[in-house]
């Protein structure tokens, strides 16, 4: 396929797609198809792509390459034309939300079948000798059908395009309901955030408080018998020194001093808050 300077061209699916996937005919070839974006003539494609790295002889035999893969077409005027004005008035009703066009549009489409029946019923009958009949009485005037008719296709296209514009509602709901959703969710997040963070602290705090204060107990409580035990120890070491202390004073032979009083000390309380029973013994073997 050869083609002229004039022509305008552009990619075909094929070509879009080796475009995008780095592939081509040959290392030239794909050159000019990758310079190649949107519609232009061969003449501006030319002017693009010849240079030093690529002669005009080169371009050429690229340009027969890729449309014998058929990775360019021509482009027909009059259908890209209906294509751009087609794909401007779709982007209008979506930014507009105005169906009036797309319900006119269905409506001709409905009435073209409609208006084709008399049209082709119409055609030119050949004239038949019809015996004369006499003329029957004055009747009731009826309605005129032209009139019936033209209210019953006015009903008809009133409810095809409420039709059109409920499937047209549904389809647009559908696409743009996970992008409201989505963008609803980046807004509100902080505020619900915000909101639900008092709420959380206050349902969380009485559990964590029990949890705190559980591993608390059970690590403070050895250490706080072990210091117990220790402080009733050194007690326990000072009264025997003091009792060994008294023995040694004493004189031989002297009668024996008589048990002093309890004193109520601080040791004394702290053995009386015990819930453990603790034993001293003296000298003589005695507990108490």
């Amino acid at each position: 396929m050869e083609f002229k300077l004039k022509q305008v061209l552009t990619k075909t699916p094929q070509g879009v797609k080796a475009t995008r996937n780095g592939e081509g005919p040959s290392p030239k070839s794909h050159a000019v198809l990758k310079s190649f974006d949107g519609t232009k003539s061969v003449s501006e494609l030319k002017k693009l792509c010849v240079g030093p790295s690529l002669t005009e002889a080169d371009f050429e035999a690229a340009l027969k390459e890729l449309g014998k893969f058929e990775y360019l077409r021509v482009v027909d005027a009059a259908a890209e034309a209906s294509a751009k004005a087609e794909a401007e008035a779709e982007r209008m009703m979506l930014m507009t939300l105005d169906f009036t066009a797309v319900t006119k549009a269905a409506a001709a489409k409905a009435l073209a079948p409609a208006v084709a029946k008399p049209a082709a019923s119409a055609a030119p009958r050949p004239a038949a000798k019809v015996p004369a009949i006499p003329a029957p009485a004055p009747a009731k005037a009826a309605p005129p059908v032209a009139a019936v008719s033209a209210e019953e296709q006015a009903r008809e296209d009133k409810a095809a395009r409420l039709k059109l514009e409920a499937e047209v509602r549904q389809k647009l709901v559908a696409a743009l309901q996970p992008r409201v959703e989505e963008e609803l969710r980046a807004r509100l997040r902080p505020k619900l955030e915000e909101e639900l963070r008092p709420k959380l602290i206050a349902a969380l705090r009485p559990g964590v408080e029990v949890e705190v204060r559980t591993s608390l107990i059970q690590a403070l409580t050895p250490r706080v018998e072990l210091e117990l035990k220790a402080r009733f120890a050194k007690t326990l070491a000072a009264q025997r020194a003091a009792d060994v202390q008294a023995t040694k004073v004493e004189p031989e032979g002297a009668p024996a001093a008589p048990a002093a009083a309890p004193v109520d000390s601080a040791f004394e309380r702290v053995l009386a808050s015990m819930n453990m029973p603790v034993f001293s013994a003296d000298m003589g073997g005695v507990c108490s």
